[in-house]
């Protein structure tokens, strides 16, 4: 049976009746859309070299969406989703539009397959989501907890041990003297989040278990060497531990400091002992502020001129509050920021304009808003889901530190899916006790 707190029920196996141990084909379905086929099967197989990973994942969404239409008006009567159909339809008529403006129908499914898609997508999920029980939706959390504790072993052990995930992906940095070799293939997805998750479990428990997991997604996150990541890591653990300690309202406080202590004395172990990655991120965050950001050089720099670049494109041709369309900037083979990843916002900004960057950060800034109502008004007594939006609020705060690179307004089967799932989960929650 499930009572009091969600939080006591994640990551164990208690929320299962006997007869409710088998995985739902449904289940395995979400899994593939937003972990498997994302991360390249862990890191270990380049599916891209036989299907396009996001048609298939918008094709496996379908299955989904068959036998559950039915859920939509209950859907509707929560304010949330309609923001999200608001989304969904603005980008399906700026997909026709791009079309009826001449455009060939095969080059505009091209481009709108990166991630532009990813709101329709999200919305057959929910939809399987919502026809889930609480004791399912939280079985569903501890499936993709299994799949992600695996993918951070395997990612820790092929960039150490084996020290070869995917050959042709390794990419060698070198600064001032000190080289490095980067693998961003097969990074586990959703680091922050389940951190945070871990960190909740760990100050409730004090179980070592979960100082062995956070102490193996801090050494994911600095084997990877992304000065971002690494910041918006730090900063989520800053924020969660401060809402935590004041606005969780619980008898852990003192584990709180406790946890500070063994995570600084850690880092300090791992800076002594002159690890590689770390010492590598180390120089790479001294030239970023003393170098690059004084003379305007650099990742920062350049991702800072494609936002200037979208911005002044669409200006030029008049077309800034909606965009030009789903087609791209340059010509095929060369680099275009509308396919690149290295920051989301002049893709946004170029083909939906500032309309469309609006209407996607709208369910964000909806999200936000009800976080800091629960927490700062105290009035989710009878719903125990403080936690649940310390967590959402510390994922938003974070991507607004991180709007160069952040892939929260683009890609909708990532954090946001995070967002709605735990709004679900907790509303199922206090369904099942009464509330």
């Amino acid at each position: 049976m499930i009572r009091n707190n969600i939080f006591n029920f994640l990551l164990s196996n208690s929320i299962y009746e006997q007869d409710n141990k088998r995985i739902y084909l449904g289940d395995i379905f979400v899994i593939l859309i937003i972990y498997i086929i994302p991360t390249n099967v862990l890191g270990l197989f380049n599916i891209s070299l036989f299907i396009d990973p996001d048609i298939f994942a918008f094709l496996l969404s379908l299955f989904l969406f068959f036998g559950r239409v039915k859920l939509i008006p209950v859907l509707l009567k929560q304010g949330i989703y309609i923001f999200l159909f608001l989304v969904i339809i603005y980008i399906l008529i700026n997909f026709l539009l791009t079309i009826m403006n001449g455009q060939e129908i095969i080059e505009t499914v091209k481009i709108f397959r990166k991630r532009f898609i990813s709101p329709i997508t999200l919305f057959p999920i929910l939809l399987y989501f919502q026809s889930l029980n609480s004791e399912r939706l939280l079985k569903f959390f501890n499936l993709l907890f299994f799949i992600f504790v695996i993918n951070c072993f395997l990612y820790l052990f092929n960039n150490t041990i084996v020290e070869m995930m995917i050959e042709n992906n390794y990419e060698l940095e070198v600064i001032e003297g000190f080289s490095y070799r980067r693998n961003l293939v097969g990074f586990p997805l959703f680091i922050l989040f389940f951190n945070m998750i871990i960190l909740i479990k760990y100050l409730e428990k004090h179980n070592f278990i979960f100082i062995c997991l956070l102490v193996v997604i801090f050494l994911s996150v600095i084997i990877v060497a992304t000065r971002g990541l690494l910041i918006t890591y730090l900063f989520s653990i800053v924020f969660f531990v401060s809402f935590y300690y004041f606005y969780a309202n619980t008898k852990h406080n003192n584990k709180v400091l406790e946890f500070l202590f063994y995570g600084f004395f850690f880092f300090i172990i791992l800076s002594q002992i002159n690890f590689a990655p770390l010492q590598f991120m180390l120089k790479k965050m001294d030239v970023t502020t003393n170098y690059e950001l004084r003379n305007n050089v650099g990742t920062f720099a350049f991702r800072e001129s494609l936002i200037l670049k979208a911005y002044s494109r669409v200006e030029q041709e008049n077309k800034i509050l909606f965009g030009k369309g789903y087609m791209r900037e340059s010509s095929p083979g060369s680099y275009d920021f509308v396919l690149g990843g290295d920051t989301y916002i002049p893709p946004v900004l170029y083909t939906e304009g500032v309309f469309g960057l609006i209407v996607r950060i709208l369910p964000i800034i909806y999200f936000l808003f009800i976080g800091f109502n629960v927490i700062l008004r105290r009035y989710s007594n009878k719903s125990q889901s403080k936690e649940i939006y310390m967590v959402i609020i510390v994922l938003i705060i974070t991507s607004i530190i991180a709007y160069m690179q952040t892939e929260i307004f683009m890609n909708y089967t990532s954090t946001i899916l995070i967002f709605f799932y735990l709004q679900i989960l907790e509303e199922k929650f206090m369904e099942f006790n009464g509330n």
